[in-house]
C-alpha cells in the first residue's frame, strides 16, 4: 500500500463565512436555477418570507406569496431550442442572430399586454390572472388569448418549422389558459406551460 504525506491547511473564507462566493439554488415558483452572490442569496431568502427560495425576478414581481396562485407561467423557449438544434446545428440554414431577432420580436409582442411580464434570464412569461376578468380594472380573457396567439404567430413556425402543426401547438396554450382561468390549475410536474416540438436535447445559450 502506497502512503503519501498530506498537509492540511485552514482555508480562510470571506467575511460571509461561506465556502463559495456564489451559491446555486432553484426558484420554488418559476423553477429557474440561479447562481447568486452569497449576500444576494441571503437577501432573497429574507425577502421571500418563508423557507423556500424565490429568484430575484419572482421577488420583484411579488410572486413569492400566496398571490402567485393567480400567475400562469408559460414559455416558448422550446421553439427557440428547436430552431437552435434543428436549423442551426443540424441543417445549418439559420443564424443565431435570426433566432435572437425572433426572441426579441416575441418579447415585444407579449409586453404590449400589461398583464404579461417577461424574465430575460429564464425566458419565461408570467401572466397575472388576478387582473383578468369581466369586472372593472381588469382585462377580458380574450385579450390574454389574443396576445398568446400573436406571440405564437411571431415565432414564424409556418415558415421555419412547417412540419409542426401550428394550430395544434396553439391549442395547447389556449386550452391550458382556459383551464387556468377557471381552476387556477397546472400539473405539479409541469409548472411552466411549455409544449415541446421535435426531439431537442440541446439548449440555446445567448
Amino acid at each position: 500500500m502506497k502512503i503519501s504525506k498530506i498537509n492540511l491547511k485552514t482555508l480562510i473564507s470571506g467575511s460571509n463565512e461561506a465556502l463559495s462566493d456564489y451559491l446555486v439554488s432553484k426558484c420554488f415558483f418559476c423553477q429557474k436555477t440561479c447562481s447568486l452572490p452569497y449576500n444576494t442569496f441571503l437577501n432573497l431568502h429574507k425577502l421571500s418570507g418563508n423557507r423556500e427560495f424565490f429568484c430575484g425576478f419572482c421577488v420583484r414581481g411579488g410572486f413569492n406569496n400566496r398571490g402567485n396562485k393567480d400567475v400562469l407561467i408559460m414559455s416558448f423557449k422550446n421553439v427557440f431550442n428547436y430552431y437552435y438544434c434543428h436549423r442551426y446545428l443540424s441543417l445549418k440554414n439559420m443564424w443565431i442572430s435570426e433566432i435572437r431577432d425572433i426572441v426579441e420580436k416575441h418579447k415585444e409582442v407579449g409586453l404590449s399586454n400589461p398583464v404579461f411580464s417577461y424574465d430575460e434570464e429564464s425566458m419565461n412569461w408570467f401572466v397575472n390572472f388576478f387582473k383578468v376578468g369581466c369586472t372593472r380594472k381588469r382585462i377580458i380573457l380574450e385579450e390574454v388569448e389574443r396576445t398568446t396567439i400573436s406571440i405564437i404567430d411571431s415565432l414564424d413556425l409556418r415558415i421555419l418549422a412547417p412540419e409542426v402543426k401550428q394550430e395544434s401547438f396553439r391549442q395547447k396554450y389556449l386550452s391550458a389558459i382556459k383551464l387556468f382561468n377557471r381552476k387556477r390549475y397546472r400539473p405539479k410536474d409541469k409548472k411552466v406551460l411549455s409544449p415541446t416540438i421535435g426531439n431537442c436535447r440541446s439548449e440555446i445559450v445567448f
